[in-house]
């Protein structure tokens, strides 16, 4: 403790580096921990995305949630052609085209000086807007969107009627339960179909804000990003069966199952993720790297640090413990002249026949009077033997 103490009172003014890699280390260590969750997490959610079965919607899909026990799939990627399901999403762009799922971003643009329009920034005001219309997932192969099978239609196909419904009406998979998170994820990568610029208002107090603000307005971007009707789109998620013919698309239950909704195909999404991994195991090798390189540097240093400290420290420690054991001497050599049972008065008394010196006159009184032994060697006193100590 003594060592720790005066190693701690020494330090020079270049430990606070040593302080300073002691704090890094500490951090490293913190975001060391976390990416090693990271990885564990993206390693879990990889080798489920790689054990799950990938179909196409159709007749195989319906067969295996029928010939499951509970009638569901627990966790699968389903690829079809969207359809709507109830009334579709009707943009308002000139295209008119029938989709889901819609998102129209206004931007206000403006240009960063007002003396100079071929400057335009983009960090104006925007305003978003998303709309989701629950939908259906039909077999790509399928030429219509929406087919219903009627009576009058299997007598046209079949003479004999030996054609039933459940061999005309191709299966479909709805989804219904699309959250505000889910929807996101989609509408980042949905595809632009609409963009316009309009011309800003000519409004003498907004212009002049502007100007006295050093921009000037340039106009509004509108865009409009649709999942339109007839789109091919994968879903990874929880398939059981509800209808007849139908069968519904919700957000797994199983842990470590991702609710994904993307053009992209099963083996596309698979390989991204196995990037993705690569890339955080990658990243953790480097700051682990970088850890190890700081924690080295930090014992290098202690090393340095001690190697100057300990001589001065051990010298001081042992300059402490001479001056003490000198003054227990002192103490010792006092205590050595006065008598052993009052501590006051000096010893002038040698006991005989042991001749321990260790009495005082009055004690040596005290002692024959109650006819006690030497308090040294417990031995008969026979005589004394009093003597002058200067």
């Amino acid at each position: 403790m003594d060592l720790l103490k005066a190693l701690i009172e020494n330090l020079p003014a270049g430990s606070c580096l040593i302080l300073t890699e002691l704090v890094v280390t500490g951090l490293n260590a913190y975001v060391v921990y976390g990416m090693l969750k990271a990885c564990k997490a993206s390693a879990t959610v990889l080798d489920t995305l790689q054990g799950i079965q990938s179909f196409n919607v159709g007749r195989e899909l319906a067969q295996a949630v029928d010939d499951s026990p509970t009638q569901a799939l627990e966790y699968v990627a389903v690829r079809g052609k969207v359809s709507g399901y109830q009334d579709p999403v009707i943009p308002s762009s000139a295209y008119g085209l029938p989709s889901v799922i819609r998102k129209t971003k206004n931007l206000e643009i403006v240009s960063k000086y007002a003396w100079d329009l071929s400057i335009y920034t983009m960090n104006g005001r925007s305003y978003e807007t998303s709309e989701f219309s629950p939908f259906r997932l039909r077999p790509i192969t399928e030429t219509q969107i929406s087919f219903d099978f009627n009576e009058t239609f299997a007598q046209q196909c079949d003479k004999g009627g030996k054609i039933c419904s459940a061999e005309m009406i191709s299966p479909s998979l709805i989804i219904k339960d699309l959250t505000q998170l889910h929807m996101e994820g989609l509408l980042k990568i949905l595809p632009t179909y609409y963009e316009t610029v309009d011309e800003p208002n000519s409004s003498s107090f907004k212009i002049l804000k502007y100007i006295f603000g050093l921009t000037t307005p340039v106009g509004i971007k509108k865009t409009e990003a649709l999942l339109a009707c007839g789109e091919v789109i994968t879903a990874f998620g929880k398939v059981q069966k509800t209808g007849e013919h139908e069968y519904t698309l919700i957000p797994p239950m199983l842990s470590n199952s991702l609710y994904i909704l993307t053009p992209s195909t099963y083996e596309e999404i698979v390989d991204k993720h196995y990037v993705e991994q690569i890339t955080a195991y990658l990243k953790l090798l480097f700051v682990s790297a970088g850890a190890v390189f700081v924690l080295w540097d930090l014992v290098r240093r202690m090393r340095i640090l001690y190697k100057s400290i300990y001589p001065e420290t051990i010298i001081q420690i042992e300059n402490k413990h001479d001056t003490v054991t000198a003054k227990n001497t002192v103490g010792e050599t006092l205590n050595q002249q006065l008598c052993i049972v009052c501590q006051e008065a000096p010893r002038n008394i040698v006991l005989l026949n042991c001749r321990h010196f260790c009495l005082c006159q009055s004690c040596y009184d005290i002692l024959q009077n109650r006819g006690q032994n030497c308090p040294v060697c417990r031995s008969n006193v026979e005589g004394k033997i009093e003597v002058f100590v200067s």
